[in-house]
């Protein structure tokens, strides 16, 4: 803003934010609405009421020319919108309005008892409490039994039939949502304590993944050519035009061997690069 810019924020998983901040409720982000930012976008359909693909933006500020801004998108835009996406867009926005302080007070409650709950749980760590930190995402380890998130995800599935959004490391994170009631924690909860009471015996770990390093090692030096993305957290290891190291095939090595995913690679073993000139 003190170079006359103007400032727009991705909020992805974050459209939920707000409702918390203006409801009251202590122990979330400040949203990007109320942070100063001048255009907000926020997906919807992540964590409240609206169909997959469907998400808004939000005008925060006077700094936006709102007849620039809709020329602009027109330029982007279809002209053969979905009128299903959006006929969600109008339920979510209804149900916000109608029922939206009721929502989003039991979720938060929801969650409380969660955490309260978990706690409860020997040998269950849960990661609350950091500053910034959005609750509703639930990171859950249970290395201490045995499990790496990868394991814990794959027993969760195949026992319970719960889904979480991702895995890393000993971390294996649920996403919560506005349309989950007090059962689908309790389920969790039920499914934690069980899988709590069977360890993952030595014999059940997963050995290491056998990833060929002769073909990673052969770009050190070498310019990258494609963005080498580790995910989770989905932040570029190695961007086009930097010149590739051993620390960072190390690094990239150590993330396949642990069954992890890495963004960008021909196949598990190769990069795309050209040499340095």
């Amino acid at each position: 803003h003190r170079f006359g810019k103007i400032l727009i924020v991705d909020q992805a998983h974050g459209a939920h934010l707000n409702f918390f901040n203006e409801f009251g409720i202590e122990g979330f982000p400040l949203t990007a609405e109320r942070g100063g930012a001048d255009i907000v976008v926020n997906s919807t359909h992540k964590t409240l009421a609206s169909l997959t693909q469907s998400a808004v933006m939000n005008v925060c500020s006077d700094r936006v020319d709102i007849e620039m801004l809709e020329d602009k998108l027109q330029m982007m835009e279809s002209t053969s919108p979905s009128y299903i996406l959006m006929g969600s867009l109008d339920i979510n926005g209804s149900i916000l309005e109608e029922h939206g302080e009721k929502l989003i007070r039991e979720w938060n409650e929801h969650l409380e008892n969660f955490y309260v709950q978990a706690k409860k749980i020997d040998g269950l760590r849960v990661m609350e409490n950091l500053a910034g930190l959005d609750k509703t995402k639930i990171n859950i380890d249970m290395s201490e039994k045995g499990y790496s998130g990868r394991q814990l995800e794959k027993a969760l599935i195949e026992k319970y039939g719960i889904y979480a959004e991702l895995n890393t490391g000993n971390l294996l994170m649920c996403m919560t949502g506005i349309g989950n009631v007090r059962e689908d924690y309790q389920n969790l909860l039920l499914a934690l304590k069980e899988l709590n009471d069977q360890p993952m015996a030595v014999s059940e770990i997963e050995e290491k993944i056998d990833i060929p390093k002769l073909k990673l090692l052969e770009a050190v030096g070498k310019v990258c050519m494609k963005a080498i993305i580790p995910y989770p957290p989905g932040i570029p290891l190695i961007c086009p035009g930097e010149i590739i190291t051993k620390t960072h095939i190390e690094t990239i090595y150590g993330i396949l061997i642990n069954g992890e995913k890495v963004l960008g690679l021909k196949n598990k073993c190769e990069m795309a690069f050209k040499e340095q000139k």
